[in-house]
């Protein structure tokens, strides 16, 4: 399944994914990707590949598993991590 990154928490490592083909969010940590050197490219407007898991807990959204990040982040995304970093450093 593809989706795009809609939420994402760098701090807790975790946010949401709108899949392309269904109408509600899935759960996305970067414990889940299957090439852990991919993520620092997690954010809002990234691109991923991921199977569709339930969720862990009953009330909770599904989630994403076995996740592989598509392509580069759009325009958008690239820019506020480049002022983010500004910020930080």
């Amino acid at each position: 399944m593809i989706g795009t990154v809609v939420k994402w928490f760098e701090e807790n490592s975790f946010g949401f994914a709108k899949p392309d083909a269904l109408a509600f969010d899935v759960f996305v940590h970067s414990d889940f990707l299957v090439d852990q050197s991919e993520k620092a490219r997690l954010g809002v407007g990234q691109r991923i590949a991921f199977d569709l898991a339930p969720a862990v807990r009953k009330g909770l959204k599904p989630r994403a598993a076995r996740v592989a990040v598509v392509g580069a982040a759009s325009f958008e995304e690239q820019r506020s991590r480049s002022k983010a970093a500004r910020l930080k450093g």
